[in-house]
């Protein structure tokens, strides 16, 4: 009865391996995806949307969930980004304190992270008086062509 038990765990254990339930998400991918967020700050604090939109999946199918709603399109969320921040000083400076980055797991050859976090943004108001802003984020990130890419945003 033992010896079952046993290896009804390890069939267990190996069954949801390798349908990807593994949290552990290996070094290289992890830092990937932190040098694709670390491109986009830069990219923010340099006053650029367009740069900061490498880091998203260049796709009808991109979803971004935020105070207004679900979006969906690229071209949607650049365009909303640019009426939301249309000059340099508007966007500010921005600053992510990121909590967790793990797999999602892989599942017909498809690769998926999650990133949580905090975002931070500085800026100057109208009179000179320093502006705050702060909220959460969770990030689906997906490995499409060995590149790390956001698919989904939902930041509040």
């Amino acid at each position: 009865m033992l010896k079952f038990i046993f290896i009804l765990s390890l069939a267990i254990f190996f069954s949801f391996s390798s349908r990807g339930y593994s949290q552990a998400l290996v070094i290289e991918d992890e830092v990937a995806i932190r040098e694709v967020i670390g491109r986009q700050l830069s990219q923010w604090n340099s006053g650029s949307i367009d740069g900061f939109m490498l880091g998203y999946h260049n796709h009808d199918s991109l979803r971004f969930i935020g105070k207004n709603g679900i979006m969906l399109g690229w071209n949607n969320v650049k365009q909303m980004y640019q009426k939301s921040y249309p000059t340099a000083k508007e966007m500010g400076k921005l600053t992510f304190e990121t909590d967790q980055i793990r797999s999602l797991g892989k599942s017909a050859d498809v690769e998926r992270a999650l990133v949580v976090g905090k975002w931070f943004v500085v800026k100057e108001g109208p009179h000179k008086q320093e502006i705050k802003q702060n909220g959460n984020f969770s990030l689906i990130f997906r490995k499409i062509d060995g590149k790390w890419l956001i698919i989904s945003d939902h930041t509040n």
